[in-house]
């Protein structure tokens, strides 16, 4: 926690104590030496309820760790040149597989990692609460019927192509994708501008109030907060960098356009990641998110009322239940990831950064990739638990 650092956005400073709770509470888990973490008289009850089901999941999950016998470096070398069969022959996965070599479903939580200990993935399933995944749908659900515009679309933008195909609206949601963003670059129409920071503002989303942005921003602000507080469980230093960007938008250290609606954003964004897109009926081919840092996880969550869903990652040997609550954190530039067709209807949240942002921060840049020791070592020192 760099202590240069301007105040935090007035969206975060909730999310920056559950965050500290979180990481309280998983220290009390992994190292029982500790004395048990109090409860906090500035969290409510029902909140600090949810960080226990996350930690509780999170530690299952990090004792449950798959080891590939491959480094990253090695498959990233390899990814143009080989086959996907080829690749898959050479960098095979950890869990064993069917005699027709298709993958086990797997339901309980685990971690993918690499043979120098970095963890490429983790599957977090019933990590949200249910009475959260209610508040998140309802959020979602005046977005596709009450926005006076809804900004959902089954057409592709220009920020992020729609790798699948979308099933018919059902009676909860509207089926499509909606993208919001506290501030990174709009395309700008003139090719003589070169330099990103003088076109860096809120998403369209926000700046036109025909759809709504800044009122599903607030619906969905604390439920964002749980959601991103889950990046300060398995990656701290990426949490923190995330929260460096937004602080310094807030103080005006980098240069923006639409100052006003910026700070009408600052005060409701609580997750520390550049952007999320709001994903309804949709079923995901396998693709890859190219504009994600490739070291940097996106978070990708799965809510809604469905059945028979699976997240599947061909390259690392994966097939999972994909089922509401689950919350899946990967190097989705890597990795080619997609969600099978289910019955119902679903929504699913992905957040994700942009290396254009946190490069506005002096002297910053995205923490690599979390190695297995790494986690266990940042709980041995003082750093991520000061107020």
């Amino acid at each position: 926690m760099d202590s240069t650092r301007p105040p935090l956005s007035p969206g975060t400073r909730l999310i920056h104590r559950l965050a500290r709770y979180i990481l309280r509470l998983l220290r009390e888990q992994l190292f029982p030496g500790h004395p048990p973490t109090p409860w906090p008289k500035d969290i409510p009850i029902r909140l600090q309820v949810e960080c226990h089901q996350i930690v509780a999941v999170v530690v299952k999950a990090f004792l449950n760790a798959e080891h590939l016998a491959w480094a990253l470096h090695d498959y990233k070398v390899q990814k143009g040149k080989l086959t996907a069969a080829e690749l898959l022959a050479r960098f095979p996965p950890a869990s064993r597989q069917k005699g027709d070599g298709t993958p086990y479903i797997k339901d309980e939580p685990f971690i993918v990692v690499d043979s120098v200990g970095r963890i490429l993935l983790w599957y977090l399933p019933n990590i949200v609460s249910s009475a959260r995944q209610a508040v998140i749908l309802e959020a979602i659900s005046w977005l596709s019927f009450d926005a006076p515009e809804t900004p959902l679309l089954t057409k592709p933008c220009e920020f992020r192509r729609h790798e699948g195909t979308f099933t018919p609206s059902g009676p909860l949601v509207r089926s499509g994708v909606a993208t919001f963003a506290s501030c990174w670059p709009v395309p700008m129409k003139s090719r003589d501008q070169k330099d990103p920071s003088s076109s860096l503002r809120p998403s369209t989303t926000f700046s036109d109030p025909r759809n709504g942005g800044l009122e599903f921003l607030e619906k969905v602000s604390e439920s964002m907060a749980i959601l991103g507080a889950i990046l300060a469980a398995v990656h701290p230093a990426q949490f923190e960098a995330g929260l460096d960007v937004l602080a310094h938008l807030n103080a005006g250290s980098i240069v923006t356009q639409e100052p006003a609606l910026l700070r009408q954003v600052l005060e409701l964004w609580s997750t520390p990641f550049t952007a999320f897109s709001v994903v309804n009926n949709r079923d995901t081919w396998l693709h890859l998110d190219p504009k994600s840092p490739p070291r940097a996880y996106d978070l990708l969550y799965t809510g809604g009322r469905y059945s028979d869903a699976r997240f599947e990652v061909p390259s690392l040997g994966l097939r999972c239940r994909y089922n509401p609550g689950t919350v899946v954190a990967l190097l989705a530039a890597l990795f080619e990831h997609g969600i099978s067709p289910v019955v119902g209807d679903r929504v699913g949240i992905s957040q994700f950064f942009r290396q254009v942002m946190i490069e506005q921060v002096p002297c910053s840049r995205l923490p690599t990739t979390m190695y297995f020791a790494d986690f266990l070592n940042l709980f041995s020192s003082d750093y991520y638990f000061k107020d």
